[in-house]
Parts: C-alpha cells; sequence; structure tokens
C-alpha cells in the first residue's frame, strides 16, 4: 500500500474518542471533536484503540489501512475509492475529502 499523505496529515496525532460501524459506513469521533466517516467495509474485526492516535495512513485501490501509537492497524475496504472518506473539524470544517 502508498502512503496518504494528505489523508495522514489531516489525522496524524487526534487522539479517539470512539467509533462506530453501521449501514456501510464507519465513523471516528476524534477528542478535539474532529469527525472522520469511511463509506465501506471493515476487514475482520476492527479494534480502533479508544485515546489512541493516527500515526499514518496508507491507501491502494479500494484498500485504507489507518495505523494507530498502539502498533494496531484498521483496514477498510472501500465502497466507492477517490470518494469515500470525509474529515471535519469541530466547527464542520472540511479538513479532507477523498
Amino acid at each position: 500500500m502508498s502512503p496518504n499523505h494528505k489523508l495522514t496529515n489531516a489525522l496524524k496525532g487526534h487522539s479517539i474518542a470512539n467509533f462506530e460501524t453501521g449501514g456501510g459506513v464507519m465513523t471516528v469521533r476524534f477528542n478535539d471533536g474532529a469527525v472522520m466517516r469511511i463509506k465501506g467495509t471493515p476487514q475482520g474485526s476492527i479494534a480502533v484503540p479508544q485515546g489512541g492516535r493516527v500515526t499514518q495512513v496508507f491507501e491502494q485501490g479500494d484498500r485504507l489501512a489507518l495505523h494507530f501509537d498502539n502498533e494496531t492497524s484498521a483496514i477498510v475496504t472501500l465502497g466507492n475509492p477517490g470518494n469515500a472518506v470525509s474529515v471535519r473539524d469541530a466547527e464542520n470544517k472540511v479538513l479532507y475529502l477523498g
């Protein structure tokens, strides 16, 4: 997989408050109020670490991998590559669309 530098820059260091999946969307909420939504299907069981921080994001084709500071990762099969991820800050300002 190749690094997704733009998404990594938008997420790096954000501490995770919680996440949920349902209806083909994975929603990750961060402690600073930012929210990431991914349209897709998680591969296997995903244990996004509460309080963990995103360190790097990789993407290739329809696969997206989020790596966390506790050396775990979450892999998602994207529903529509190139238009499946959005990140907004606490004031709903777009940080990343792709």
